[in-house]
Order: C-alpha cells, then structure tokens, then sequence
C-alpha cells in the first residue's frame, strides 16, 4: 500500500507530522508499502524531494509564491502521479482544494491541522470561497477527527454519515513531557490554553488575576493576534506585570512550560482541543475549564478532580476561586491511559487498509467502505 499524506504550508515544518509519517512507514515498508509526504513550502521555488528516515518528502511552491500565472505544481503533481497512491490522506481544510483530482474513494481527510474547533470549521467550509474544498470532503472516503465531539459537530453540520467518520484520539508523548524542564519562577503559574484569540475565554482569566494573590502570574500559550489588546485589558486591571503572551511557542518551550504550570484553564466558549487538556494533565498539572463537549470529553479520559469544571458564564471571581482551589490540590496519584503513539499509528493504518480494500472492491461493483478495525 502507498499512502500520501498532504500538508498545508502551516504544518511543513511539523517534527510532530513527519514523526507519524516515519512510524506508518516502517509498519508498510515490510509488506512492500511506502509513505510520502507532500507540502506546501513558501520557501521553495519549484518542486523539491528528498528522503529523510525512508519517507520522501516532496514539497511544492504556492502558486503566488510562484510568480504571477504559475499554477499549484502540488495539484499538477497529483493529477499526474495521483493513481499511483492507494491512499491519499490530507491533513487540513487549507489543502483540499490540491486534491479534487484524486479519486473520492481513495481519499481521507483530517481536519484538525489548523486547529480549529469543529463547529467553526463547518462555518468556514461553508463560506462561499470554500465550496471547493467542501465538495472534496463531502465526498471523501473517510474523515478522521480527534474527538467524538468533533466528529458529531460535523456530521451534524455537513449532513455527512456518522459512519464514515473515524475518532482516532491524539498521540501523548508522555515521556517527552516528562522530561521537559520546568522554567524557573518564583510566581505560581497558571498557563492560559486556547490561543490569543477571541472565544479564548483568556480575556476571563486575565480579569482573574485581581482577585488572586500577588504569587500567581498568567501565562498565555499560543496562537493568535489579540495580545496587544489583551495587554491594554490586563493594563487597565492593573495586572499587566502578571500577565506574559507566549505566541506560537516551539515544542520544547510549549511543554516546559505545561511542566512549569501550577494550574491549566481552558476557558473556551468553543472548546480546546482535546489534546491540549490531556496534555496539561499528562504534564501533571491540574486544569480548570470550561463546561463545553470538548472539555467533557478530555475529563471523562482523565483520573477524578483533575478537571474542575465552569459555566462558560462563570464570573472572573469564579475562575478566581477555582484556581485557587486547584492550585492546593495534587494531581491523582492514577493516570489516565493516554493514546500513545503506536497506538496511533495502528489505528490509522487500519483506517488506510479499510479504504485500500474498499477502493478495491469498488471495482468489482461493491463501493461501501467496511469499518476500521479497532
């Protein structure tokens, strides 16, 4: 079996991506399979391959990156050699569009790539410009989500068959949290998760600080655009010197500081993604977060108290005492079975094979594609 894995240009660098990339290719590579990686690459001028850990990596230049006229050479390329894949899986709403040419019955998309929570990412493909890409993913083969929340959010909101979504929860690397370095601080940190963007529910947090002692200092990890704002917010409370923004943060910093945090909130209307709750805990931290499906879900995978739940309404002098009474707690001596990374991979490769065989028998009049098997 060869299998494709597309990347938008926000996930070309991803160790994380081609990590998963490396291990489904040493499952395939002795039954005669292979995995190879194509990105978009802003910062290639024509089409490049090389092979790092026996995976080709081919990345493509953005058609206006390109220069004025030039075309998607990633589209070009699957148009020509897209057969020779036996399965195509794509890693993110931003890449559809490179894959309308590739055959319906072949083609597995993820969707958590950018991020998004599910309910905004039906909004988005929704949105005129993205028709394109919605008609790619209506008809895809299979759909993988991270989460049974995500996965009823886009069912529901696209109309496609709950069948055809597969739930494969995010990979933990506990160990490498374990090992991260906590930084060094006099403060009690509560680490901010959600972005620095609007329905963070860090503006909430920040108007916490007032009411915690002088000992607690909020640190706010992740994407975003709204620091600057949320500076003028938290100097307006007074607390600016309590507050630190940590913008799109490399690996390492991000999990050193989950080792370094006292307390986790994820305050989001919308929801965090799972895998960041389960993180913070796997960091050994203690979370307080908002009562949203997302947040449920990341709870019920986790040993009692290590999540104390919120209204999403609740005041700041709410969030206030929360933190203040998971700060004294510990974390449960039990930890939760996270999904490792084998794990991971196995499941996905399962979902692959499905698709493989039933593409397969498509031929021979028989379309419908059998479940994975668990």
């Amino acid at each position: 079996m060869n299998v494709a894995q597309v990347y938008a240009r926000a996930a070309a660098g991803s160790a994380v991506a081609f990590a998963q990339a490396r291990a489904i290719a040493r499952r395939l590579r002795p039954v005669g399979g292979s995995v190879e990686v194509l990105v978009h690459d802003p910062l290639v001028r024509r089409p490049e391959a090389a092979v790092h850990d026996g995976v080709v990596v081919r990345r493509f230049p953005l058609a206006g990156d390109a220069g004025a006229g030039a075309r998607d050479a990633l589209s070009d390329h699957l148009r020509r050699v897209g057969a020779a894949y036996d399965v195509v899986h794509v890693h993110s709403e931003r890449a559809l569009d490179a894959v309308a040419s590739v055959a319906a019955e072949r083609l597995v998309v993820s969707l958590r790539a950018s991020g998004l929570p599910a309910a905004n990412l039906v909004r988005l493909l929704q949105q005129v410009r993205h028709r394109h890409g919605l008609g790619v993913l209506l008809h895809a083969a299979r759909i993988v989500c991270e989460s049974r929340w995500e996965a009823e959010a886009l069912a529901g909101g696209l109309g496609i068959s709950r069948a055809r979504i597969e739930v494969v929860p995010p990979a933990i690397d506990v160990d490498a949290l374990r090992r991260a370095a906590p930084f060094a601080t006099g403060s009690s940190i509560v680490l901010a998760l959600g972005g620095l963007r609007r329905h963070s529910g860090l503006e909430r947090a920040i108007a916490a600080l007032p009411a915690l002692p002088a000992r607690f200092e909020l640190v706010a990890l992740g994407p975003g655009h709204g620091h600057r704002w949320l500076h003028a917010f938290a100097g307006d409370l007074g607390v600016a010197g309590r507050v630190r923004f940590v913008v799109s943060p490399d690996e390492d910093v991000r999990r050193r500081w989950l080792r370094t945090a006292r307390v986790t909130t994820a305050l989001s209307w919308t929801g965090t993604p799972v895998v960041l709750l389960l993180e913070a805990a796997a960091a050994g931290g203690l979370l307080v977060a908002s009562d949203v499906p997302a947040h449920r879900e990341a709870a019920g995978r986790l040993p009692p108290g290590t999540v104390q739940m919120l209204s999403p309404r609740a005041s700041p002098l709410t969030v206030a005492d929360a933190v203040i009474a998971q700060s004294a707690g510990r974390a449960a001596p039990e930890r939760a079975r996270l999904p490792s990374a084998d794990e991971v991979v196995a499941q996905t490769i399962a979902i692959y094979t499905a698709v493989d065989d039933a593409a397969s028998r498509s031929r021979n009049g028989h379309a419908q594609v059998a479940p994975a098997e668990r």
